[in-house]
């Protein structure tokens, strides 16, 4: 990441197209750019589809569905006591204790430690490693964004 340069764009999307875009120092249409917390974002709205599809439900655990704990979240020695209670509503509340604590009891902002455990769900309730086309399918296509 620490390759990549700040980013120097902007766009503007209405009714699914691309209505203005401009870029400036020294950035152009195929520079690549870490998207940060913004994944953060796009992964809140896919889960919300899927979970309005009935695919899964925010307050059971993560593990009663066969999701395992990536190494991030198991960095501390007591993470693995939270982890049975870690739930995606925890996660997409910035609650998810990132190892450290109890679900649900303070504001844990996570980047890796919790929210990347939601397309682990993702994958397991779709029945689908390839959750990158399921988001396609289900969130992007019927946005409008090609």
């Amino acid at each position: 990441a620490a390759d990549l340069p700040p980013r120097n764009c902007w766009a503007v999307i209405r009714g699914g197209f691309l209505v203005h875009e401009e870029y400036y120092g020294g950035a152009g249409p195929a520079t690549k750019y870490e998207v940060d917390s913004a994944a953060k974002t796009a992964i809140a709205l896919v889960m919300g589809v899927a979970w309005t599809k009935g695919l899964f439900d925010l307050d059971t655990p993560l593990a009663v569905y066969g999701v395992k704990p990536l190494a991030t979240f198991t960095d501390d020695p007591r993470s693995m006591q939270y982890w049975p209670l870690l739930t995606a509503r925890h996660v997409l509340a910035q609650a998810s204790g990132v190892g450290q604590w109890p679900p649900g009891k303070n504001f844990t902002y996570s980047s890796g430690n919790g929210i990347q455990h939601l397309e682990r769900l993702l994958a397991v309730v779709t029945g689908s490693e390839e959750t990158t086309r399921w988001a396609t399918e289900n969130f992007a296509k019927p946005m409008g964004m090609p």
